[in-house]
């Protein structure tokens, strides 16, 4: 006998137990009763033959099978999404598009997207989530379904279908008042160089340019917000480092110049392969890179 198929509530009562970490707060998210959300997981347990859920006192937390199945279900989901999504008429959509982007980028890229997108498709939202302390998350985001379309780093860690759209160069962001400004290599030497901790290949890619260039002793010290840095270095504590687009408008307090030797940050457009096809999607995409190409026209 075939095993029963699980429904889409069953798949969605476990994906929010399983994010909320319990039944209590899982109801409180859901507006559902616990009986009922603890039922359906019960029923898909019961159809499996196995548990997908360690419950104690603490909440709940997922077994081996779990883990597996778990990503599996947000697929399911995300694919009777897509479904739908897919016999959209391009010249009317609705919906929402949901975009994941490093903060930098929102700033200066999306804005003209987000005006003429209003004028041409006035029923599509969009929802931009900005992500600049936990780069990862973002690609993570994109994989669970969390997110439709990403501006991040490029090229992406895991598989994503990414098109390179804008490179800015680094600079080093310092104190006006700072009496050895950096120029050359050697002035990089024993400095306290200040960098954003969410972007760990980033941090590794910084380490190697200084290796290259004979850099002795940077002491490279991380923190989680851009405006942190930038305090930091106004009272002369630090170097800064940044991709220029990240600047933004300085304080008369501090200046910034580039790096010796030119190291560029790229940003990619991503979407999971699968996903790329869907009206919406293409509509967005289309007008991110028609933006990028007419500003390099």
């Amino acid at each position: 006998m075939a095993t029963p198929r699980p429904t889409l509530a069953q798949l969605q009562c476990f994906i929010a137990v399983c994010d909320s970490g319990s039944f209590n707060e899982a109801a409180a998210s859901t507006g559902m009763s616990q009986s009922t959300l603890s039922e359906a997981v019960k029923t898909l347990e019961k159809h499996l033959g196995v548990p997908l859920l360690h419950r104690n006192r603490q909440g709940v937390t997922l077994t081996t099978a779990g883990a597996r199945a778990l990503e599996h279900a947000r697929a399911a989901l995300l694919a009777v999404e897509d479904f739908t999504q897919s016999a959209l008429n391009p010249g009317e959509l609705t919906g929402t598009v949901r975009i994941v982007s490093l903060r930098s980028a929102a700033a200066r890229i999306l804005p003209e997207v987000l005006l003429k997108l209003r004028h041409d498709h006035p029923n599509l939202k969009i929802h931009i989530m900005e992500n600049e302390s936990q780069v990862a998350a973002g690609e993570t985001m994109l994989l669970q379904g969390e997110a439709d379309l990403g501006l991040l780093p490029h090229p992406p860690s895991h598989p994503l279908l990414s098109r390179p759209i804008y490179q800015d160069e680094w600079v080093a962001v310092y104190s006006r008042n700072r009496k050895h400004k950096p120029r050359t290599w050697a002035d990089y030497h024993h400095q306290t160089f200040l960098m954003n901790g969410g972007a760990p290949g980033t941090i590794q890619q910084i380490r190697q340019v200084f290796a290259e260039h004979g850099v002795q002793s940077p002491d490279i010290q991380e923190f989680q917000d851009d405006t942190v840095l930038l305090a930091m270095s106004e009272h002369d504590l630090g170097i800064t480092l940044l991709p220029q687009l990240a600047v933004g408008h300085l304080p008369d307090t501090l200046e910034y110049a580039t790096l010796p030797d030119t190291l560029l940050r790229t940003i990619g457009l991503m979407v999971l392969p699968r996903r790329s096809s869907l009206p919406a999607l293409q509509v967005v995409m289309g007008m991110i890179l028609q933006a990028q190409d007419s500003r390099k026209a």
